[in-house]
């Protein structure tokens, strides 16, 4: 039942006024569909542990529009109010409107939900290219003149720190940067080889789903990065924050957190390789060491990730 004064009307949203905002569980953008006179504003806003987004518009007889929580099934809650008396006549009205936004905006996972952004490595982790890697080793030892090595001492390299691996192969920390630059080349080069992990595409659309932000921080080059992930993949990420040196994510995670606007506290990076939970520690958030890619889980498990998954459908327990 909705009690309405004279000459002001209210039409029902259609669900695409319905967004995803940052740091909101939604945001409505009230427009003809609210009729009056005036203009609006969106404000975002927390109470508790849950996010809330509050709207609030001028019209002719004023209105307090607040979009409050979604719950879990997505249906959102409207609750339009207005004041309880305008000069000589009463305006008070509410009007308490549900309308299914799942078509246009992520579901938000429950308050309990851990991270609110989990940015993700590239090559190993999120991509199959270790085989790629290891093939063109040797190539590279010849042109940056460091130690070639044989399918057995790479598994033996698998066990060691990155810093380790680095001096048992000799390469001078000076050449560093030069091989990473070839090393993006021959990527681009060879990117239509390139796959994403069976799963991978799945979890990641899960975790999006799921009110999560998820981004990526890598040594690849972006173009490599966004042909392999495919436009719908790219387009979910928040940030793709790419070309960092071997040793220089630290800094690029906390560029991230700082652009999407996410806490320390609230924030994760997933790799597959010690310099990346390394780099985790040094940004002082959260890890989760993945075991399908180039490290072995004994030099994951040295340097004490928060996390260790064994499964590329472990990725879920990000949720948790």
């Amino acid at each position: 039942m909705i009690a309405m004064p004279a000459r002001t009307s209210i039409r029902r949203p259609p669900a695409h006024q319905f967004a995803a905002a940052p740091g909101a569980a939604m945001s409505w953008k009230p427009s003809a569909d609210l009729c009056g006179s005036g203009g609006a504003r969106t404000s975002p806003k927390r109470r508790g542990g849950s996010a809330q987004s509050c709207v609030s518009a001028t019209f002719s007889d004023p209105l307090d529009v607040m979009a409050g929580e979604t719950g879990s099934t997505g249906n959102a809650r409207l609750r339009v109010c207005g004041p309880r008396q305008t000069g000589a006549r009463s305006s008070h009205f509410r009007l308490v409107l549900r309308e299914s936004v799942e078509q246009s905006m992520p579901r938000r996972h429950p308050a309990a939900m851990r991270y609110d952004l989990a940015v993700f490595d590239f090559d190993g982790t999120l991509a199959d290219t270790t085989d790629w890697f290891f093939g063109c080793l040797n190539e590279i030892a010849d042109k940056y003149e460091f130690r070639k090595t044989t399918d057995g001492e790479r598994q033996v390299l698998r066990r060691l720190a990155s810093r380790e691996i680095i001096k048992q192969l000799g390469v001078p920390m000076w050449r560093m940067p030069a091989i990473a630059r070839h090393m993006r080349r021959r990527a681009s080069a060879n990117v239509e080889s390139f796959r994403l992990f069976p799963g991978i595409d799945a979890q990641l659309a899960l975790l999006h789903e799921s009110g999560m932000r998820i981004a990526v921080v890598s040594s690849n080059a972006e173009s490599n990065v966004r042909a392999v992930l495919g436009p719908t993949l790219s387009t979910q990420m928040s940030l793709l924050s790419c070309g960092s040196s071997m040793f220089g994510k630290a800094a690029k995670l906390r560029g991230a957190m700082k652009k999407v606007g996410v806490t320390r506290e609230r924030t994760i990076y997933v790799g597959d390789e010690a310099r990346d939970i390394e780099a985790a520690h040094q940004a002082g958030i959260a890890s989760a060491a993945v075991t399908w890619g180039y490290a072995h889980h004994e030099a994951l498990d040295r340097e004490q990730p928060t996390l260790m998954l064994n499964s590329v459908s472990a990725l879920r327990k990000l949720l948790d």
